[in-house]
């Protein structure tokens, strides 16, 4: 199913990118949030991380552009690479971002424990929706 950025959403993000104001998005409970550090471009230039997650008593981490160099960027969805980095267990896999008319859904496919930490949710997937 594809969705559509309503042209609203995809200014806010273009002008907050390009005022140096980088978007936040969150959990409706709040449990969850995610911030852009960098823009997707400066990101696939310096191989620095684009955003950081955090979930409320739980693990956070580094998100990476995996999509970079490719011709169907932009549009609807990204790819990323997330690697935990905070917390007893360490996890690390793909996030796709869906972007909706209200909200962006986010798929976490959980694929490998990050060197040295165990990982009890290997190979599974959560939906998360953040506004």
């Amino acid at each position: 199913m594809k969705y559509t950025i309503p042209v609203e959403f995809a200014f806010c993000i273009q002008l907050c990118l390009a005022q140096a104001v980088l978007p936040e998005f969150s959990s409706s409970s709040g449990d969850f949030t995610m911030r852009w550090l960098r823009s997707h471009e400066e990101s696939c230039a310096t191989r620095e991380p684009q955003g950081y997650y955090s979930l409320s008593g739980g693990a956070s981490g580094l998100l990476y552009p995996t999509d970079c160099g490719s011709a169907s960027r932009g549009g609807d969805s990204a790819e990323y690479r997330f690697i935990d980095t905070n917390g007893a267990e360490r996890c690390a896999g793909s996030m796709s971002m869906l972007f909706g008319t209200r909200a962006v859904k986010t798929i976490w496919q959980i694929q490998e424990a990050v060197s040295g930490y165990p990982c009890s949710t290997l190979g599974k997937s959560y939906e998360v929706r953040l506004y």
